[in-house]
């Protein structure tokens, strides 16, 4: 299901980013239920403001969302709401 998706989602590839975005990313996973898999966080090139995850633990996050959370708040820790969301309803 994840090949699925990363081929039909446009993923931004810039290495620091998603270094950044995995980082922050597997703060949020150490405090699910779910420490069995392999979390991996992933940045999709919309403007649209969402998050969502897949069965296995591949959690996307919008690039809008990021955005919008800079402009809120003037960091990214908005979007740690809405992929916690996500990350609580992966099986």
């Amino acid at each position: 299901m994840r090949k699925q998706h990363q081929r039909a989602t446009p993923i931004i590839q810039d290495p620091e980013i998603n270094r950044y975005i995995n980082v922050l990313g597997d703060s949020i996973s150490r405090l699910t239920s779910r420490k069995d898999l392999d979390w991996q966080f992933f940045i999709v090139d919309s403007k649209e403001v969402n998050a969502f995850a897949v069965p296995g633990g591949f959690v996307y996050v919008n690039r809008g969302l990021i955005e919008r959370a800079i402009r809120w708040t003037s960091s990214p820790a908005y979007w740690v709401t809405r992929s916690g969301t996500s990350c609580g309803g992966t099986r």
